[in-house]
């Protein structure tokens, strides 16, 4: 006999036991703050073919929102699959349910960037400038909140130094290709 792939009742109620007796592995702040970013984005882009200034503004703001949402999605998963791969001999349990939330994490920062990059394209979005805020939001995030993944397992201080080390490469490269380009302008302009 076939099992049914969609979720019963009782499926979902084991999820809910779960979220609720131990919600710190699947849930935390980014997660709750940048869903609910994802859901307002999905709303007000359903508003903003009403309101020309806010189907404006939210067109301005597109690539960064959506690179906000794809680091979010992309830095869960990268995170959930090293904890899944360090940490998965001695507690299988909690490293699958990290690397299922990732997925889920992923889920949700696609989804934000989909609706984000349509909002963008409808103009000539500046994505360096967008990376920079982008990198900025990120680098509040992660001084402003303390994500509860990040110490799975004692390693808050590697996972930090990490994070801190991406978003300064990103941010250091992201300056690089402004500097050039503006470079290469001159350059082109002068000669």
């Amino acid at each position: 006999m076939r099992e049914s792939v969609v979720p019963g009742f009782g499926d979902l109620a084991g999820l809910l036991g779960f979220l609720v007796h131990d919600p710190y592995l699947f849930i935390s702040s980014s997660t709750v703050m940048t869903t609910a970013l994802v859901a307002g984005l999905a709303l007000l882009t359903l508003v903003s073919w009403r309101v020309p200034a806010l189907r404006h503004a939210l067109s301005r703001s597109g690539a960064s929102l959506a690179l906000v949402f794809a680091y979010f999605g992309l830095g869960s998963l990268a995170l959930s699959t090293e904890i899944l791969i360090r940490f998965h001999d001695a507690i299988p349990f909690e490293t699958e349910t990290q690397f299922v939330s990732g997925l889920g994490h992923l889920a949700i920062g696609a989804t934000g960037a989909f609706i984000a990059g349509r909002l963008a394209a409808g103009r000539r979005p500046r994505w360096l400038l967008a990376n920079a805020i982008a990198l900025l939001y990120w680098a509040l995030q992660l001084v402003i909140l303390d994500p509860p993944w990040f110490a799975f397992q004692g390693q808050e201080q590697l996972v930090r130094t990490a994070a801190f080390a991406l978003i300064a490469t990103l941010a250091f490269g992201t300056a690089a290709v402004a500097w050039l380009t503006q470079a290469g302008r001159r350059d082109g302009l002068g000669g």
